[in-house]
């Protein structure tokens, strides 16, 4: 039994010394030999398996308790660069990891581990090239089964993470990293629970909580970010913009799911949300956007669909600055991404879709700039949503939108819009939109600045695809323009109406088209003024423009009428319309005004062959009425007019100017009523005037280079009736083709050439407006010598008798003419008569004053006269006249028979045949020497117009209306009869 005990003990002894060596030995290897071990292997296996430099600090293990800290690791790139550090590594092995064939860690603790990321300028990752190394290692025999790994808790604290993306240019450190993970497996089904909280150096964090399972790899949490800076990731969008982001802070929250079996990764979000705040996009030395807020909910990211959607986008005070270059481009264009290179291989995945199911944007705020036009828009209140928008572009997407002008007005839209083609239908309206920004575009065409004025609209507008051809739009609605009001650049009023509208217009392009059924105006106003050179106001606004030449009239006919825009207006409607017109050409200047212009202009169109018809009735002055009708082409109106213009009663003291001008009167009083008719067929003006004026009464005679040299006053008293009126019947005509063509001009010259004739043949102009022949009433005749009317004559003065009593405000002045030729011969042959009448014993009667001819052949007589005749002319001339009278006589006459040469002997007479001749000679000598008393020719002159005087008396002409003027002579030849010429006067 001893023996047997010693064996035991010895047994005992000899386990207790091997149980003792290997504690020994177990202790010294795990205390001192695994320590040192793990110091040799690390830089080793850093080089061998990894190419990179690795090193370790001190490192302590406890082989009872497995705990194994190590201390100062280091993993640096080849050349040196940190790649990964911890400062301090705490690893806690269980012993049942002999139990469960797997590493099971109680703890695994890493104090303030530091790891740089770096991308190199060619878009190199270290981590992912580190990641490499071990991709290329080969396969154990296990094939890729994931290690057994069962890890309670993990803890990461103060740790550091340093990324240097010197591809992008950006750089960012966070700290400090706290990451704990709980139950973390690589057995089957086993999930792990993780929190990760992280802080940016440039601000922001980052929590993440979730749980995940490495076998199957698997995992789902929810990843948070909060007040992210945004401006430090502009780095990462030149790839996709020219804008950086400026400002901005992003809070997000992204519950996710992850999964990877058989080579295909599975990942999805749902629920997510997102906050932006303050952002600002900046592109060069502009902001062209800023948003204070972005938020997005129920966001969702599918990898495998590929497909991002969002339950509600909403954005809320943004301010864009939209500007557009003299080059037509958009700053905004800066913002959009970048379109890329090459199209993908057929092979290449689908797309990405993204879809939201309500877009809004409130309070958005716009500066619209359009810097080739000069026009300047301030948007605010700008509110937007979409319903359904998603990156599928033939995709429609309801919308509603509104947004108001700091200048005034607001505009709204709801509809529905197909972005890939444009096609659109949305019910418009416009509420008093301010017209006055568009000024720079009012301002290229003509020299008016809009002082007032708002736009106003509803109605439907419709965008169709037009595919290779110009899109069609359309609009059918109501429209107004309010309270227009143009003004000079002086600050004049230049024309204004109080609205414009028109319940339904239909608008398109492609086809080009704009038909209003009826357009209204209410009290428009409007200045049409003739400046000092005659050229009109309208046309002096118009802007020029610089250089070039300026096209031939027909080209430029031609070229409107092709690129006119087709314009039709069923029904124009004036109510109480105003012009204002003011000649300046005249000194003084004119001023007219129409008052309460109503009527309706139908059938308007730019149809060249369209006639539109017109119906206007209007107030000049206080009493006078002006009425328009006809037809015309407004748009073509040398081809085919037909209109009447009609003024009734107008006041001519108001057009004084006009008179003192062209007839160099002022006018003190008068009505004035035209009856115009204009007709113009291609180009080619045939009119007709008629003009009446009452009671028209001449003022002051006053200076004017231009008036006519006629006697006005004659010629108004000759064109006015009894009534105190002058009708007149103007025709004019002329080229409208003519570029002298001036239809002032030419009434002007149709009034003048009437007056002309008028006062130049009074009395056949009133002989005409009495309706008979007066082409003979301007003169009475008389016999040479005499001043008895001759009943020819006394018909006359029976005519002008007649026109005295119808044309009150005339005279008459009848002048002692006589012709010191005519009358003066007549006068001394009578008195030779009277003389040999007395000599040869021959008595007149009582009043008698002329014998008559002397009958010198006759047989009862002829004694007496011949012998009265030669002692007539012995006593004036001498015998010896006589003898040699009678020897002219008989020079070359034949013999005459002895019996007569004896009875001439007897009688003292010379021996011709015929003594016709002879005492014709001495007759005519007698005349042509017979004295005259030196007022004969005077009285005689007197007498004449004394006896008219008598005759227009004696047939009811007043006294004072027919006045014998001063006797005065002809100077006429031996006129026969001798005209007395009656003179016209105005009383």
């Amino acid at each position: 039994m001893s023996g047997i005990s010693k064996r035991w003990r010895l047994r005992a002894a000899v386990v207790a010394a091997a149980l003792a060596l290997s504690a020994a030995a177990y202790t010294l290897a795990g205390f001192w030999l695994v320590p040192r071990l793990i110091e040799d292997q690390v830089p080793k296996l850093g080089q061998t398996v990894l190419a990179r430099q690795a090193s370790v600090g001190a490192v302590s293990f406890n082989p009872y308790t497995l705990r194994l800290v190590a201390h100062k690791l280091r993993l640096s790139e080849a050349d040196g660069a940190p790649l990964l550090a911890i400062d301090r590594l705490a690893l806690e092995l269980q012993w049942r990891s002999l139990i469960r064939r797997a590493w099971s860690f109680a703890q695994i603790r890493i104090t303030a581990p530091s790891v740089n990321l770096a991308i190199a300028p060619d878009g190199k990752f270290n981590l992912a090239e580190l990641f490499s190394r071990f991709a290329g290692r080969p396969q154990s025999p296990a094939g890729s089964a994931l290690p057994r790994l069962d890890i309670e808790r993990l803890v990461l604290e103060q740790g550091r993470l340093e990324l240097h993306d010197r591809r992008a240019g950006y750089a960012d450190t966070l700290f400090p990293i706290d990451f704990s993970l709980t139950r973390f497996s690589t057995l089957p089904d086993q999930n792990g629970d993780y929190v990760l909280s992280a802080e940016s150096a440039h601000g922001g964090k980052l929590h993440w909580k979730g749980e995940a399972s490495l076998n199957p790899i698997r995992g789902s949490g929810v990843l948070s970010l909060d007040a992210v800076p945004l401006a430090d990731l502009t780095a990462y969008l030149k790839p996709y913009t020219r804008a950086s982001l400026a400002a901005g802070k992003l809070a997000a929250t992204l519950p996710y799911r992850f999964s990877y079996a058989g080579g295909k990764l599975a990942a999805s979000i749902n629920g997510a949300g997102m906050a932006v705040r303050g952002l600002a996009l900046k592109s060069g030395a502009q902001t062209p956007f800023k948003l204070a807020r972005l938020d997005f909910s129920d966001g969702s990211f599918d990898l495998s669909s590929r497909h991002i959607g969002f339950g509600r986008v909403s954005a809320e005070g943004g301010q864009v600055q939209i500007t557009r270059d003299r080059q037509g481009r958009l700053n905004l264009l800066a913002l959009l991404p970048r379109s890329g290179g090459t199209a993908p291989a057929g092979g290449a995945a689908a797309p990405w879709t993204v879809a939201a199911k309500r877009v809004e944007l409130n309070r958005f705020g716009a500066a619209v700039e359009d810097q080739a036009s000069g026009l300047k828009v301030q948007v605010r209140d700008l509110a937007l949503k979409l319903d359904g928008a998603s990156s599928d572009l033939a995709r429609p997407v309801g919308f509603t939108a509104s947004l108001g002008l700091q200048e005034g007005g607001r505009l709204s839209a709801a509809g529905k819009l197909v972005p890939a083609s444009d096609a659109l239908t949305a019910e418009l309206r416009v509420q008093q939109l301010a017209l006055a920004p568009l000024q720079p575009l009012l301002g290229r065409f003509v020299k008016l600045k809009i002082a007032g004025g708002s736009l106003s609209a509803q109605g439907q507008l419709s965008v169709a695809a037009g595919g290779t051809k110009p899109a069609r739009l359309r609009y059918v609605g109501a429209f107004g323009v309010a309270a227009l009001a143009l003004d000079e650049e002086d600050g004049k009023r230049f024309a204004s109406w109080k609205k414009l509208s028109a319940e339904r217009i239909t608008a398109s392009l492609a086809p080009d088209r704009l038909t209003i059924p009826e357009l209204t105006v209410l009290e428009p106003k409007a200045i049409l003024i003739i400046e000092q050179d005659r050229s009109f106001n309208a046309a002096r606004l118009l802007v020029r423009p610089a250089g070039g030449t300026k096209p031939a009239p027909a080209a430029a006919a031609a070229t409107a009428a092709n690129e006119a825009f087709p314009v039709r207006i069923g029904r124009l409607r004036f109510l109480n319309a105003d012009l204002d017109f003011t000649d300046r050409s005249l000194t003084p200047s004119f001023t007219a005004k129409i008052y309460a212009l109503n009527g309706v202009v139908t059938g308007l169109s730019s149809k060249r062959n369209a006639r539109s018809q017109i119906q206007l009735d209007g107030r000049v002055g206080k009493f006078g009425l002006a009425r328009i009708r006809g037809g015309l082409n407004p748009f073509s109106p040398r081809d085919n007019t037909d209109v009447g213009v009609v003024f009734k009663n107008i006041d001519m003291v108001p057009t004084t100017p006009y008179a003192m001008k062209f007839a160099g009167y002022k006018i003190d009083a008068g009505k004035l009523s035209l009856d115009l008719r204009y007709r113009v067929k291609n180009g080619q003006l045939a009119g007709a005037n008629q003009i009446v004026i009452d009671n028209l009464t001449l003022g002051e005679r006053v200076a004017s280079p231009d008036a006519w040299n006629l006697p006005l006053q004659l010629a108004i008293a000759i064109l006015k009736d009894s009534s105190g009126r002058i009708d007149l019947n103007l025709p004019v005509t002329g080229d409208l083709n003519d570029p002298q063509f001036s239809y002032g001009a030419v009434i002007w010259k149709a009034i003048g050439n009437v007056l002309t004739k008028i006062v130049s043949a009074p009395f056949r102009a009133l002989g005409q407006l009495l309706g008979f022949s007066g082409e003979q009433l301007a003169s009475i005749d008389f016999d040479p010598g005499s001043d008895r009317l001759l009943p020819p004559e006394l018909e006359k003065l029976q005519h002008v008798a007649q026109i005295l009593s119808r044309r009150a405000q005339l005279k008459l002045s009848v002048p002692g003419q006589y012709s010191e030729a005519a009358d003066g011969a007549a006068l001394r042959a009578r008195a030779v008569r009277v003389a040999v009448a007395h000599r040869a014993g021959i008595k007149l009667a009582a009043g008698e004053e002329d014998p008559g001819l002397l009958d010198l052949a006759g047989r009862a007589v002829r004694g007496a006269l011949r012998s009265a005749l030669r002692s007539l002319y012995v006593e004036r001339f001498g015998a010896a006249a006589l003898d040699q009278q009678k020897k002219a006589a008989e020079a070359g006459a034949p013999d005459l028979p002895l019996l007569k040469r004896a009875g001439r002997l007897m009688t003292g007479e010379p021996q011709v045949a015929d003594l016709g001749p002879f005492y014709r000679k001495l007759l005519e000598r007698l005349d042509q020497s017979q004295p005259l008393p030196a007022d004969a020719l005077t009285r005689l002159g007197a007498a004449r117009a004394a006896a008219i005087v008598a005759a227009l008396k004696a047939a009811g002409v007043a006294p004072e209306r027919a006045l014998a003027a001063a006797p005065e002579n002809l100077g006429a030849g031996l006129v026969r009869p001798v005209p007395l010429k009656l003179e016209l006067l105005t009383r």
